[in-house]
């Protein structure tokens, strides 16, 4: 069980610019455990994309739901995590539980078994009320690295991201097609109190674009285009 309370700020950030950034920025910079990372992702939703038509416009409040894992998965025994990542007014707060395709199955055909683990009931709540399967995958190529002066504060860069529609699993697969202009990455700043002053100066470099840049959006951005305006429910 893991629990994530933090606030993320996204950019958009070309190779020559995120290079200048980290040299500046180098005597601040620690390479995170998992540095150099693969991310696998499904998100789940609806038949008609509930979830992420409550993502629309920026509300105080929107849930997500999704499967991750850090490497690939194929057999039943493999581990990966069940996450409800939710914003409230800016804030994220993140729950995930780790299962294997057995375990998740089991889960999900007996909800009732969830027993007094808070995460697995939240879980199980979120399963009864929302008839969610895969919906589309994920995978990102990631760099991770923490403040020194501060190890919560996490700076992550994504410089390869892809998305599918077909076959969603946790892996990778010949129909991925890449969300990144070749030269961009996403910057994200996951932070749980104020950024640090030099953090700040940096920020102000020439090239480094805020926005609200979201992965699952451009995705479901996406499936708008590949097949027109989704029905209302």
């Amino acid at each position: 069980m893991e629990t994530f309370i933090r606030k993320e700020l996204k950019y958009r950030i070309e190779e020559d610019a995120k290079a200048a950034f980290l040299k500046e920025a180098g005597e601040h910079l620690i390479p995170d455990t998992y540095f150099e990372c693969d991310i696998y992702t499904i998100y789940l939703d609806t038949e008609h994309f509930d979830l992420m038509r409550l993502c629309e416009g920026k509300p105080d409040y929107k849930c997500k739901a999704r499967l991750r894992a850090y490497k690939p998965v194929y057999s039943e025994e493999d581990a990966f995590f069940f996450e409800l990542k939710k914003k409230i007014r800016g804030c994220s707060f993140k729950r995930r539980h780790p299962f294997t395709k057995a375990s998740l199955q089991n889960f999900y055909d007996h909800p009732e078994h969830a027993g007094e683990n808070s995460v697995t009931r939240e879980i199980a709540s979120f399963l009864n009320t929302w008839p969610v399967r895969p919906r589309f995958t994920l995978y990102a190529h990631r760099f991770c690295y923490v403040w020194k002066e501060d190890p919560t504060l996490r700076l992550t860069f994504d410089d390869q991201l892809f998305y599918r529609d077909v076959r969603p699993g946790l892996y990778r697969d010949p129909d991925d097609v890449p969300l990144l202009e070749k030269g961009w990455n996403i910057f994200e700043i996951k932070c749980s109190r104020p950024l640090p002053l030099e953090l700040c100066r940096l920020l102000a470099r020439p090239g480094i674009v805020p926005g609200s840049f979201s992965k699952a959006g451009a995705a479901y951005a996406r499936q708008i285009q590949k097949t027109g305006r989704l029905p209302a429910v």
